[in-house]
């Protein structure tokens, strides 16, 4: 029976609309609405705060909406701020026993829906009826008992548009008491039929609700008083005792956030109330509903202490929200979720630190092998399983934790730090840095190391080898090379020589571990989830059953967090603009790269930087590569002409085969005048040692086909030339090019088959060593490229690997989802650009 009737209320504003990529003038609606599963009785209220800074009531049916003004859009990048402030008020029955977990378990969800008309070029705004649905998103609000929940967030609508609207949201329980109010039961299949049938609950007496359901009074036979049974009496002390709790800490948890907020703006002490102690407030209520001797006035009582704890959280509330939607507040909030956020990115991220020369060696133990087993050891423990969600999320969105891209990342460096790298000062995160190397290792160690017991059955299955999967078998038999292959290979014998030696000489450097800067909180509850979440991530990394790079080849766990560009990041650059040139791929256009250019911009000085998006060759990409390099050469030279522009700065940002075609406007003689220039080369999946060598041969076959027709893909398959060392790309290997760039940044994915993971990585396979003519070529091409970038030590090579959570589909095992994933997949992009790939265009 549900004896308990919850009040719950959030108060959400949307504060600001971007324009991020528009092709016409428009207006914008925006509707609102919330809901929770149909299985718990319960009411909506609405609140949406008029022009004139009243509220206006109305009591919202499942399916009903709020509607934001409508707003005009003019042109791109316009910033509209909406300042539209709603509440939402929750009624609902709960079983007194199960309150606090209901409501920690509870997903309420918002729904979001854009709404747009073209412009008609008339002064009058359009009819709400008329304008069309443009995009929608569902939001999961994950809401705490004792914390509430308080949350910024910038939701993306990708439509045939790209806009953004700064969402605030915040909510807390303000109300527990007795029913009063009748709900509509559950639904039955029988009332779906017939929806006249589905009745109302009934409400209880007071006297039930607080002595139990089972409570009838009874009259003593002495003096005609009300006699109440013992187990009736210890029901109504507990009922008093746990509602007050609740209450409580839904008051302290509040009280503990105001504080916070108001010790950033000092002129809002005087608006706060007086702090409450909460301890001595419960020991006052508890006591003295003890005293009380007349026991039929005791629910009475119970009922009044309730209401006034309700009435007391009320006003606590009502103080909050009129201050909390001024610009100052927001922006508090809005830092307060960049560090949730990145915590988050801080997640499965691994850096590993090589000695330079290693990037033009090969090693027999491929890094993508490694790198899988590390992912499928960290998706199967307890840790990952057990990351919480952010208290304000949109799954279908920026994904969950099950579809969490893991990021590796290699780092080529002059100079390894022998020494354990330490956390910064300014972490709040514990030190993750003591991984061990080796088993051997960590026994002789004075270091305790606690192993996850969750992940020990399935580590032990990976030391004794992975079985193969059946789609697996194709790559195995295509990548296998033994021994002998390779020592009866005298054209590669001096390289593997040389891998050999190095692989001997190689000393192993400790793992360190860069946690996210957190600011301390006086939240208890959520510092001591925080501290737990980490201890549980400590104790997988210092695991030496799990198999991977942090045994044999040392990573960092989570890259450091990059915070926001600022102006004095730039102060060291030469007077001038950053241009940043984006150039799209194979039979792709300028519209692939905007959501990329959207988190480069949105991290990095707008009056700094300038964006050329190229187009020159768009819908002609099949053409000669080194026509398409003279296209791009032109447009980029027209575009600083034209905007006359100072350049201090070049940097590239290239997919897939615009990353071979920026490299051959590098060697053209007409940009020699910027190569000093040259900032940040982003290469995301790029072929740029050709197609050779794929493990999927039905990609190979219908590469094989498309190759008789498309001049850029017969280069990019050496197919251009009967000699191999005359085709296009080889020669374009010997060209200086990437060695004048501050930062190469090659990023790829072992599950992306269109662009071969060595070749976007630039670095010896396998299959390569097997071919005593195109292996020799193909060594020869690496050394063409990366030697000179080695050698200029101001030159910072960086490698990615990415693996994704991909469904199995025919277009996961042909790998492209992986290869279109680089562009469109949110929460890669958000974790890569907002937690690494900033840093290289500040």
């Amino acid at each position: 029976m549900k004896t308990v009737q919850v009040t719950i209320e959030f108060s959400m504003e949307l504060s600001k609309f971007y324009a991020i990529q528009i092709f016409e003038k428009g207006y914008y609606m925006i509707k609102t609405c919330m809901k929770i599963p149909s299985t718990i009785p319960h009411t909506i209220e609405s609140k949406l705060l008029g022009s004139a800074g009243k509220f206006d009531t109305k009591v919202l049916s499942p399916d009903a909406e709020i509607v934001s003004e409508i707003f005009k859009i003019d042109q791109p990048k316009q910033e509209v701020s909406l300042k539209n402030v709603m509440m939402f008020k929750f009624e609902m029955l709960l079983n007194e026993n199960k309150i606090e977990e209901i409501l920690n378990e509870l997903e309420f969800q918002m729904s979001i829906r854009l709404y747009y008309k073209e412009d008609d070029y008339t002064d009058k705004k359009p009819d709400e009826r008329k304008m069309k649905l443009n995009c929608s998103r569902e939001l999961k609000l994950h809401f705490n008992l004792q914390r509430g929940i308080h949350d910024q967030r910038n939701l993306l609508f990708l439509a045939s548009q790209i806009t953004m609207v700064s969402i605030v949201v915040h909510g807390t329980l303000v109300a527990l008491q007795p029913p009063h109010t009748s709900f509509r039961k559950k639904k039955t299949w029988l009332t779906r039929i017939f929806p006249f049938m589905r009745k109302m609950s009934k409400v209880p007496t007071l006297q039930r609700a607080v002595f139990g359901q089972t409570y009838k009074p009874e009259l003593a036979a002495d003096d005609g008083n009300f006699v109440v049974q013992e187990c009736f009496l210890q029901h109504a002390y507990n009922f008093h005792s746990m509602l007050c709790t609740y209450l409580l800490l839904s008051y302290k948890g509040l009280q503990s956030y105001f504080s916070d907020l108001v010790k950033t703006l000092p002129a809002l002490v005087n608006i706060m109330p007086e702090q409450l102690d909460v301890d001595a407030r419960f020991t006052e209520l508890r006591e003295r509903i003890k005293d009380i001797e007349d026991l039929s006035e005791l629910a009475n009582h119970i009922h009044v202490d309730l209401r006034k704890l309700s009435s007391d959280l009320l006003h606590l509330w009502g103080t909050f929200t009129e201050c909390i939607f001024s610009d100052d507040f927001t922006a508090i909030v809005a830092e307060k979720h960049k560090e949730l956020q990145e915590h988050r990115w801080s997640e499965a991220f691994f850096c590993l630190d090589h000695d330079r020369e290693e990037a033009l060696t090969y090693k027999k133990e491929s890094s993508s092998k490694k790198h899988l087993q590390i992912s499928r050891a960290i998706k199967d423990s307890s840790y990952f399983s057990s990351i919480s969600p952010l208290p304000m999320d949109c799954p279908k969105l920026y994904g969950d934790i099950q579809n969490m891209p893991i990021i590796f990342e290699d780092r080529y460096l002059e100079h390894i730090n022998e020494e354990v790298c330490s956390t910064s000062d300014h972490a709040a995160a514990p030190d993750l840095s003591s991984i061990v190397e080796t088993a051997n290792a960590h026994d002789n160690s004075q270091t305790d190391v606690v192993e996850l017991e969750s992940v020990t059955d399935y580590t032990n299955q990976l030391q004794e080898g992975p079985q193969p999967s059946e789609s697996s078998k194709e790559e195995s038999e295509t990548t296998s090379t033994d021994d002998e292959t390779q020592a009866d290979n005298p054209k590669v014998e001096s390289l593997t020589e040389d891998i050999n030696q190095l692989q001997e000489d190689l000393q192993l450097s400790e793992i360190s571990k860069e946690g996210s800067e957190t600011k301390s909180t006086d939240d208890e509850s959520q510092t001591d989830d925080l501290k737990e979440e980490y201890e549980t991530r400590d104790q997988l990394y210092r695991s030496d059953k799990v198999p991977g790079p942090w045994n044999e080849q040392s990573p960092s766990a989570p890259a450091q967090i990059i915070p926001n560009a600022t102006q004095e990041a730039f102060a060291a650059a030469a007077e001038g603009v950053h241009v940043i040139v984006f150039v799209h791929g194979l039979g792709g256009c300028t519209e692939d790269l905007y959501l990329i250019r959207h988190y480069i911009e949105s991290g990095l000085p707008r009056e700094r930087i300038k964006i050329c998006m190229s187009s020159s060759n768009e819908g002609n990409t099949h053409k000669n590569i080194d026509t398409s390099a003279d296209c791009l050469l032109k447009e980029i030279t027209h575009f600083i002409q034209y905007n006359k522009l100072t350049v201090s700065r070049i940097s590239f940002v290239c997919y897939s085969l615009g990353t071979i075609i920026t490299r051959a406007v590098l060697a053209k003689p007409g940009f020699s005048c910027y190569l000093k220039k040259l900032h940040t080369f982003l290469s995301l999946a790029g072929p740029h040692l050709g197609l050779l060598y794929n493990k999927r041969s039905i990609v190979n076959k219908g590469l094989w086909i498309l190759q008789h027709a498309s001049n850029s893909l017969s280069q990019l398959g050496f197919r251009d030339h009967p000699d191999i060392r005359q085709t296009f790309l080889y020669n374009l290997s010997k060209k200086p090019g990437l060695e004048y760039f501050k930062h190469v940044i090659l990023v790829s994915s072992s599950q992306d088959y269109f662009a071969p993971f060595h070749s976007a990585r630039i670095e010896m396979c396998k299959a390569a060593l097997k071919n005593t003519y195109s292996g020799q070529v193909y060594a020869e091409m690496i050394q063409n490229i990366l030697t000179p970038l080695v050698q200029n030590k101001d030159c910072n090579l960086v490698r990615y690997n990415v693996v994704f959570n991909l469904p199995k589909t025919p277009f996961t095992f042909i790998g492209q989802t992986a290869h279109i994933h680089f562009l469109h997949f949110l929460p890669f992009l958000e974790r890569f650009f907002r937690g690494a790939a900033l840093k290289y265009f500040e």
